[in-house]
């Protein structure tokens, strides 16, 4: 009768974990679209391609903002591509199961991009010395 009790308990335990390891996020609001000519740092939802899962940050200055996206003069892009995996959740060994990428364009280059408000995920305006008021900018996150 115990034994039943313990395996019925521990089964529930792993189900709990499994949904919350695969939890989703949820829908965010729409992002405000800057005024143009700030300077912003645009982080796009993750796309899934099989177990890897790709997070794209833009930095640059607004040259176009409407309600359907962001125009970008691109000053820098960073993917970072992260591997789900088991080991990749263990401090010092996801290292292993992540690749970050930054490009920059040469000089006197700029490159425009545009990005529909469907993929945007966040927005963020920077001071004009390019940071935060002081705080470097972290990387994105995928949780």
């Amino acid at each position: 009768m115990r034994s039943r009790r313990v395996v019925i308990a521990a089964a529930s335990l792993a189900l709990l974990s499994l949904a919350a390891w695969a939890g989703e996020d949820r829908p965010a609001a729409p992002p405000e679209t800057p005024p143009v000519g700030s300077r912003c740092l645009v982080r796009l939802a993750p796309v899934e391609a099989g177990r890897d899962v790709t997070t794209t940050s833009y930095e640059g200055v607004v040259t176009r903002s409407d309600a359907e996206g962001i125009g970008l003069t691109v000053a820098e892009r960073r993917d970072v591509v992260v591997t789900r995996s088991p080991l990749a959740r263990v401090p010092y060994l996801d290292r292993f199961f992540r690749n970050v990428g930054l490009a920059r364009p040469g000089p006197g280059a700029s490159p425009e991009a545009w990005l529909p408000i469907a993929t945007i995920r966040s927005v963020e305006r920077l001071d004009a010395g390019g940071g935060r008021a002081g705080r470097p900018i972290p990387p994105p996150s995928l949780e």
